[in-house]
């Protein structure tokens, strides 16, 4: 059906359909949901919203009866509640959306279990260990989903938890590094997650073995941190005198072009890049301008944005039409 939709518009933009035709031709062609394909949608997304309410629940529950409850109750229920997702999943077929949201439900308890062990006992650990600990429990969990869903949730949990140790011991290393130089650790982190997940989708495609990763939305998600990121450090780089900031820059665009423009051809990554690109070089501007900013200085940079973003759109838009033309050819 995507595809289908995809074909006609392009009909739509060579002109070869009146735009008063359009909805016609679509009905003609199958294009739009019909109502089977709308009932899935909403029943992915009730799956979502209740598993995640049910989690979110539980948790406020234990907040909000902690001086009521005993110490033994608080984990008896809790590890009962995880007790049965477990056997429910088991009953589930594997793969399908409902495990996979089992599963995601599990990992969030695991974070409500490590919060409830460490107001219980009061370790003394601090903030980052209850993350990087939860992230390591639910790897498992995300190894043996192979969804993008709980991938992300790992990676999230690792980037709170390397901001959290940076945040905590940066008086120790304040000497070899400055504040925003920590930024290359998180571009080092989600560039290798970015190859993993790449990497684990790549295997999957290409083997009679089970997919590692069903899709690639862990991937994506990772490279949009790489870009936001990148685009940090040379903005930084511009406006203070963050070293090799534009550098690392121009190193990740042109990777980041080559790789998804002729490898992997993922235009939201290129979309990406194209805003990032456009930021940047909006940001030289404005640093070239400096002090003599004024009306006629907005109106340049006005222009400029406009201009830059007219550009990308219509580059977005040629590439969009050549990995059409490759897919069609594909499936030939």
């Amino acid at each position: 059906m995507e595809s289908h939709r995809k074909i006609i518009l392009e009909w739509l933009d060579n002109g070869d359909i009146n735009n008063n035709d359009i909805h016609k031709v679509i009905d003609l062609a199958q294009a739009s949901p019909n109502r089977s394909q709308w009932f899935e949608f909403l029943n992915l997304l009730l799956l979502w919203c209740g598993i995640i309410s049910i989690a979110s629940a539980i948790i406020f529950f234990f907040a909000y009866n902690w001086n009521e409850m005993g110490r033994l109750l608080k984990f008896g229920l809790l590890e009962a509640v995880m007790v049965v997702s477990a056997v429910i999943y088991s009953r589930l077929h594997h793969g399908q959306a409902s495990s996979t949201a089992m599963l995601t439900g599990m990992a969030l308890l695991t974070g409500a279990l490590l919060a409830l062990t460490g107001q219980t006992y009061q370790t003394g650990a601090d903030p980052w260990q209850l993350f990087a600990i939860w992230a390591l429990l639910i790897s498992p969990l995300a190894i043996i989903g192979r969804a993008s869903s709980l991938w992300l949730l790992w990676l999230c949990l690792l980037n709170i938890s390397i901001y959290l140790h940076l945040h905590t011991f940066r008086g120790m290393f304040s000497f070899l590094f400055r504040e925003e130089e920590w930024l290359w650790v998180f571009l080092f982190c989600n560039v290798l997650a970015v190859i993993v997940f790449e990497g684990m989708f790549y295997l999957g495609q290409h083997s009679v073995k089970p997919s590692w990763l069903t899709s690639r939305l862990a991937a994506q998600v990772a490279m949009v941190m790489t870009g936001i990121v990148a685009t940090w450090m040379a903005m930084w780089s511009i406006f203070d005198s963050l070293a090799w900031g534009l550098l690392i820059y121009v190193v990740w665009v042109s990777v980041t072009y080559t790789m998804y423009r002729f490898r992997i051809k993922d235009l939201l990554i290129l979309a990406g890049a194209v805003l990032s690109s456009i930021v940047v070089t909006i940001s030289v501007l404005i640093k070239t301008i400096g002090s003599s900013f004024d009306g006629g200085a907005f109106l340049l940079v006005s222009l400029a944005i406009i201009g830059l973003s007219a550009v990308g759109g219509m580059w977005l838009k040629k590439v969009a039409k050549v990995f059409s033309a490759a897919d069609q050819q594909g499936e030939q």
